[in-house]
């Protein structure tokens, strides 16, 4: 059994990426992520963002500027703890309400959104499409979810010194069709 500190369990690993993405000093990259999105590749899909806490990175330009392009927005909500998630549509005049763990999400009578695209808030992720998450099993949960009901885009949202070489997976971890980070978009599924 590993210990905690272990890099190569998942507690350790998380430690690990949480020092790293705190150690990032330019933030305000929003714009590098809508000129690195390829908009034309996936006009007019409904997406769900997510709204940063902390010191992730900030998607909310990007997703302002989709919705300025004709797709569907929407955040996730935290319905139940070991549940998926709900997705709530969301319009920059829509006010949030204060969700679990910090979070900001839509209020419960907005309307439930099946996203062809989610990007996903992460720790850390890997060349093959691996991420690391916060621990809940949230979006693991959610993809696996969505992934039955039709062909989903989980694109994860980071910095690019977030990237590692090696992440703990196990057999619940959901795959990463992409990834987007102010140095640009990469797409693994075309790698498989």
């Amino acid at each position: 059994m590993s210990s905690p500190d272990d890099p190569n369990s998942k507690h350790g690993a998380r430690q690990h990426a949480r020092q790293i993405r705190a150690s990032i000093s330019n933030k305000n990259v929003g714009s590098k992520l809508v000129s690195h999105w390829p908009i034309d590749r996936f006009p007019g899909k409904s997406v769900a963002g997510f709204w940063p806490i902390k010191d992730e990175i900030d998607p909310r330009l990007l997703l302002q500027t989709l919705q300025d392009r004709g797709s569907t927005i929407a955040l996730p909500a935290i319905v139940k703890p070991d549940h998926p998630l709900e997705f709530r549509e969301w319009t920059p005049s829509s006010q949030l309400v204060d969700g679990p763990f910090k979070t900001l999400e839509p209020p419960a009578e907005a309307p439930i959104i099946f996203p062809d695209i989610v990007f996903v808030p992460l720790l850390a992720f890997n060349s093959k499409g691996e991420r690391l998450g916060y621990g809940g099993g949230f979006y693991d949960r959610t993809l696996s979810q969505l992934r039955k009901m039709k062909d989903v885009f989980a694109c994860g949202v980071a910095f690019a010194d977030q990237e590692t070489d090696k992440i703990p997976t196990d057999v619940f971890d959901q795959k990463l069709n992409g990834i987007l980070t102010e140095n640009g978009f990469r797409d693994f599924s075309r790698q498989r």
